[in-house]
């Protein structure tokens, strides 16, 4: 090749590959803007006469109806990969026991078949376990306690072996703890708090130690806080519980820094985090009827992303999953560009 015409080649077949590795950036943007996972919102509502599992995106929209049962079907948790929601379900009469179905709600299997019935089931975040409450009358239980299981429902373990009420157990993100609530540490009437273990059952703590009732925890995808439910004023000094309502709280994961995030005279109940850790989705009556809302974790922007005479309760979110297939091939060839 001529000395003098190399520069200009080396130039043209500069400019050849720069417009590939272009082509494949807007191809890549292109399909990031189609794929982008979007927050996924599972619940419960009785809006076509029985409780039922319904899912919705992260402005409310999108509604899906995952169930069709025509007995009570509760207590949605997905897995977290978002490939399949565990429930729990009346649907073969007597109590209620642990199934588990695809996102699009197809291929339900039974998880439990114990007469004494399950609920409130929860996903260890490798996908690998659920965690759940069953009250299976062993001598000296006056309630539920918490068991451990497989995903796919053997190896079935009692995690906690008290007289109390043990009940809505929730994974750490790092899958090493167990959070739940308990009335373990009565003091008054209807006295619940926080407590969590170890996925084994052992070191035991209690994360709020107060006189209120603190309820339904959720640890935040990156391990941080706890939000929970908690009735926290009235009457609580002659063993009476005269309390108002129940409202949002947040905390640290070690119990300290506790700070209410819902201030309405209506109950709020059953919270969930979003993925990125900065939002709260919790139910609500406080239109009358419960429906499903959405606040920032400062407490600002309240959305209400259920509007529906019947009543909508028990979110969970979790991101849809994208096609990840798709994505890899982009990014090989962006690789192949660079060579």
């Amino acid at each position: 090749m001529n000395r003098m015409n190399a520069p200009r080649f080396a130039l043209v077949k500069f400019g050849v590959v720069l417009v590939a590795l272009l082509s494949d950036v807007i191809s890549l943007t292109n399909l990031y803007a189609q794929v982008r996972p979007k927050m996924q919102i599972a619940f419960v509502s009785n809006r076509d006469g029985n409780s039922e599992i319904y899912v919705i995106d992260g402005h409310g929209k999108t509604l899906r109806n995952l169930t069709n049962n025509l007995n009570t079907d509760r207590d949605p948790a997905w897995s977290p990969d978002g490939r399949e929601i565990v429930f729990s379900s009346f649907r073969h009469g007597g109590k209620s026991a642990i199934y588990v179905m695809r996102a699009d709600g197809r291929n339900l299997r039974r998880l439990t078949n114990n007469p004494d019935g399950a609920g409130q089931p929860a996903w260890s975040p490798d996908n690998g376990q659920i965690t759940f409450s069953s009250y299976r009358y062993h001598a000296g239980d006056s309630g539920p306690q918490i068991y451990i299981m497989q995903a796919d429902g053997t190896n079935l373990r009692r995690l906690t072996d008290h007289s109390a009420l043990d009940y809505y157990p929730a994974w750490s993100p790092d899958g090493r703890r167990i959070a739940f609530q308990s009335d373990r540490n009565r003091l008054v009437w209807l006295d619940d708090d926080i407590y969590v273990m170890d996925t084994n059952g052992k070191n035991l703590r209690n994360l709020t130690e107060h006189p209120g009732r603190d309820r339904h925890p959720m640890w935040s995808p990156n391990g941080r806080q706890i939000v929970f439910a908690s009735i926290r004023v009235g009457n609580f000094g002659d063993g009476n519980f005269d309390a108002g309502n129940y409202d949002i709280y947040i905390m640290n994961a070690d119990g300290q820094n506790i700070r209410r995030l819902t201030k309405d005279p209506s109950d709020e109940i059953l919270p969930a985090w979003s993925p990125n850790s900065q939002k709260i989705v919790f139910c609500s009556n406080r239109e009358g009827n419960s429906d499903i809302y959405m606040i920032n974790t400062d407490g600002t922007n309240l959305r209400q992303l259920t509007n529906h005479p019947a009543d909508d309760w028990g979110p969970t979110v979790t991101l849809s999953v994208s096609p990840v297939g798709k994505r890899t091939t982009v990014w090989g060839r962006l690789k192949q560009g660079r060579k």
